[in-house]
């Protein structure tokens, strides 16, 4: 009995980092890493932001239209206009962020993967 709930255990944990939508087969419509720097939590009018949709939407607007990246930032080829960056917090919402993730944002400290799906975002550690 105790083989069978190690067992169990171990396949439950090898999956288990890998995210809701990879789990269930869905193919994202872009996949970047990106390091959430200083830069990234403040808007142009140099206000804080709060969210973590409004940082990784601050992120994907200095990638993308303002060319200011930080190290290990990546193009994303999806959030390139304006309308599309502003799809980032409501899919957010509608999405799932691990845990760790969801800190290294907050905090500034480390970068993240960001998996886009038609409606929802997953974000993971990179």
């Amino acid at each position: 009995m105790k083989k069978l709930v190690l067992a169990a255990t171990l396949a439950v944990a090898a999956i288990a980092p890998i995210g809701a939508a990879q789990a269930c087969g869905e193919e994202p419509l872009a996949t970047y890493s990106t390091t959430l720097g200083g830069r990234d939590h403040f808007n142009s009018n140099g206000q804080r932001l709060t969210s973590i949709g409004q940082i990784l939407q601050q992120d994907r607007a200095n990638v993308n239209s303002r060319n200011i990246r930080d190290a290990g930032d990546q193009g994303d080829g999806y959030f390139t206009s304006v309308t599309a960056r502003g799809q980032i917090a409501e899919w957010i919402e509608a999405g799932w962020i691990d845990d760790a993730a969801r800190a290294r944002i907050m905090e500034g400290s480390g970068a993240v993967t960001v998996y886009v799906y038609d409606g929802w975002i997953e974000v993971v550690p990179a």
